[in-house]
């Protein structure tokens, strides 16, 4: 409470003035209601103050969560795309056949310096394979040998399909490897390639490439386009929307073994090209029964 002076004031005949003892108590009386309000004011005043802190900091907490929660995704897509670009990549690899390679081959001539041109086109690509994303390849249509077997239960496609015709059109000799549809640079057109080292007619051959010439001649090699049927045999795992484990099947029915099903051209983190390490078999036993 406010403490404000006042005095009583006597008449000339030594009586306390009536009025002014009034008017003095009023007065008091009036200076205590406003301190009361005043007090009762601050009081309201804190608690609103109290409740916009309260506010403030919820939406500043609010803020920094925001905050972290960026700096994390932004982390996480570094991180994501740091192991894209380790892992899953053809450059440097076998694959990689531009000028500037770290691979076995490299390319010399117009368009040479382009990764992607050797498999790949934006425009033009082949309407044989149309399961292939834009493939810049001509593929052979006929001439295999197809694995067989009296084991076999399942049925194989007379020639070699889909991502199989493609991996076959350099790595059955019969196309060369500089052989596109659409060349580099401007136009259908392009001059030749050379490799070094040389490779003879720029085909695979068995001479030149002897681990990854598979030929014409497939009836050695793992059956590829095979419809994948556990009714028909059962020795193997049943696939699952699509895929035996972590393998892909593929065809309009996503029920066909190719070579794309074990094998994945754009990365070779497990060598050759592997979906999965085959220690121990691992990867035979993805599908196999034993």
């Amino acid at each position: 409470m406010l403490k404000m002076p006042y005095q009583i004031v006597k008449n000339k005949h030594g009586r306390v003035n009536r009025q002014n003892v009034e008017r003095l108590t009023y007065n008091r009386c009036r200076i205590n209601i406003e301190e009361a309000k005043c007090n009762n004011a601050i009081g309201k005043n804190s608690r609103i103050n109290k409740l916009i802190g309260e506010r403030e900091k919820r939406e500043m907490n609010k803020a920094n969560r925001a905050r972290i929660l960026t700096v994390i995704m932004a982390i996480s897509f570094i991180i994501v795309l740091a192991g894209i670009a380790d892992a899953a990549t053809i450059t440097g690899s076998k694959h990689d056949l531009s000028s500037t390679s770290g691979g076995k081959y490299k390319a010399s001539g117009t368009g040479a310096d382009q990764l992607c041109s050797f498999c790949h086109t934006p425009h033009f690509g082949s309407s044989a394979t149309a399961n292939l994303p834009l493939w810049n390849r001509t593929t052979t249509a006929s001439g295999y040998t197809m694995y067989t077997s009296a084991t076999i239960d399942m049925t194989t496609a007379a020639q070699p399909q889909g991502v199989s015709a493609a991996c076959l059109s350099c790595h059955d000799g019969v196309v060369a490897l500089d052989a596109l549809m659409n060349k580099p640079g401007s136009g259908l057109t392009g001059g030749a390639l050379t490799f070094t080292p040389a490779i003879t007619g720029n085909k695979m051959n068995a001479t030149d490439n002897p681990a990854s010439f598979i030929s014409q001649n497939l009836s050695n090699d793992h059956p590829i386009s095979i419809t994948y049927d556990t009714t028909k045999d059962t020795k193997f795992i049943a696939a699952v929307a699509g895929k035996v484990g972590v393998l892909p099947l593929y065809g309009a029915s996503k029920n066909q073994v190719e070579c794309g099903t074990c094998h994945n051209v754009h990365d070779n983190s497990v060598s050759p090209f592997l979906r999965a390490s085959n220690a121990g078999s691992a990867l035979c036993l993805a599908c196999h029964i034993t």
